[in-house]
């Protein structure tokens, strides 16, 4: 591994890392206040970690190369070293998410090409509290909801018309009407029996298979209907598709804006300062079973980090399991000299989690 300008005392490394957990962990608590940061929650997460590693580096006058990090040149080597590991990795973790599913979540498993069609990313994010009558649409754990408002005494309840291309079955929550207008349940009528009544229509159920459906048209004649980002007048349509677009767009966000970031503060400026502090005195790194005491020093933070960080306002204690993909990480690091290899491979990784939980309900 390269060496940096100076040898570092363990306030300056983990000095800041705590100032990057901290940040992130108010950026998470304050995100659901803040509509603005919770939609670009991702994206400033990552310039967090890149603006503190490029600070950080900067502060000791060093050049990213000497941290692996030099995006200027990426030799195909690289990439096809990345691309390797996760080709291996694959079948194993795609067995140890089985068993995992299966025993500890006693979830079912449904293999189909079409589970991989899911409704537009920009429906997870749920719109505003309706205050006045009309509907609004969001996607939550792979299941649409509509939202209907009746807060109107002296008229008729709102029935919202949902087409749908292939047969449904939507569900009410609690109270509410839900019936099919034609044999073939490709056209409901959904109707509101209390001043807010929730459907869902979800990702997979016994009386239809959803997971075939492309496209479904929400109308609603005298009242608007809103998702996160589009809003329509009353009696205009709202059309709804899934696709496999979101394949790309994931792809994209976990390799620019997730493992990117992450690889350059974590396995770059992070494990790099570590390996200068847990090294011999002929400069050597120490070494537990095979791999660098810096490695899984790094590797503990990196879990402690997403340990720490609340997901929607909970800590979830499985996401410390990161801690083992680190591992890879960091060992491909030290390989490769490099940041690139072990990006491609995180990136991968979080795609393997899409990819694969998909499948089980």
């Amino acid at each position: 591994m390269t060496e940096p300008a100076s040898t570092p005392h363990w306030r300056e490394p983990l000095g800041v890392f705590g100032l990057a957990l901290l940040t992130i962990i108010a950026l998470s608590l304050l995100s659901p206040l803040l509509p603005l940061l919770s939609q670009n929650l991702v994206a400033i997460v990552g310039l967090v970690f890149f603006g503190l590693a490029h600070l950080a580096i900067r502060r000791i006058g060093a050049s990213p190369a000497d941290f692996g990090i030099d995006l200027d040149r990426i030799p195909p080597r690289q990439i096809l070293f990345g691309l390797g590991v996760s080709a291996l990795v694959f079948p194993l973790f795609a067995l140890g998410n089985h068993v995992w599913e299966r025993q500890a979540l006693e979830r079912d498993f449904h293999p189909s090409i079409h589970n991989l069609r899911q409704w537009s990313p920009s429906l997870e994010r749920r719109p505003p509290e309706l205050q006045k009558d009309g509907a609004r649409v969001w996607v939550n754990r792979r299941a649409l909801h509509l939202e209907i408002a009746d807060f109107t005494d002296d008229t008729p309840p709102p029935t919202l018309i949902a087409r749908a291309d292939r047969p449904i079955h939507w569900q009410p929550l609690g109270s509410g009407l839900a019936r099919p207008t034609d044999d073939e349940r490709l056209v409901w009528e959904l109707t509101p029996t209390a001043p807010l009544t929730r459907f869902t229509l979800p990702p997979l159920d016994p009386h239809a298979h959803p997971q075939t459906l492309s496209s479904i048209e929400l109308s609603l004649d005298n009242a608007p209907i809103t998702s996160a980002t589009e809003s329509v007048a009353p009696g205009q349509p709202l059309p709804l598709k899934r696709g496999f677009g979101w394949l790309v767009l994931w792809a994209l966000t976990h390799l620019l804006l997730v493992a990117l970031p992450e690889e350059i503060f974590y396995r770059g400026y992070l494990q790099t300062r570590l390996s200068q502090i847990l090294c011999d005195a002929h400069g050597q790194p120490r070494r537990f079973a095979g791999l660098s005491l810096a490695n899984w020093l790094t590797s503990a933070l990196f879990a402690l980090g997403h340990l720490l960080v609340p997901v929607g306002g909970a800590i979830i204690a499985s996401r410390a399991a990161v801690f083992f993909p680190s591992l890879i990480f960091g060992w491909m690091r030290e390989r490769s000299d490099s940041i690139i290899a072990p990006t491609i491979f995180h990136a991968c990784a979080n795609m393997m989690v899409l990819i694969v939980s998909i499948h089980y309900f």
